[in-house]
């Protein structure tokens, strides 16, 4: 009986383990400048990352399907771009266009 449930603790772990799809990628301006501290993050989840110096960001997620990924950051407009999340990793390059308010007139 133990191995019984042992097995399958396994079994389910596998599935678990294999169900999060890793999404990646970087962050530039139209220049090429890499944004130190943007969003990158799922609608409607919890699901995300902050860019790091050099623009990068990567985290993983236990959602399928369809998906929209949400990319924002002060001055610049929000940037909303669909991936099918399927456990394969997901790799995106992002520019950023600025936004019509200059950060002054906030």
């Amino acid at each position: 009986m133990k191995k019984t449930i042992l097995t399958l603790l396994c079994v389910f772990s596998i599935f678990v383990m294999f169900s999060q799809t890793e999404i990646k990628g970087n962050v530039k301006d139209n220049s090429g400048v890499p944004i130190i501290g943007a969003n990158v993050l799922i609608l409607n989840s919890t699901s995300g990352a902050t860019t790091d110096f050099d623009g990068n960001f990567s985290f993983t997620t236990d959602f399928t399907g369809i998906q929209k990924v949400q990319i924002s950051y002060l001055g610049y407009l929000t940037q909303e771009k669909s991936v099918t999340l399927n456990g394969s990793p997901i790799n995106l390059q992002i520019i950023m266009v600025e936004g019509g308010n200059a950060l002054d007139e906030v």
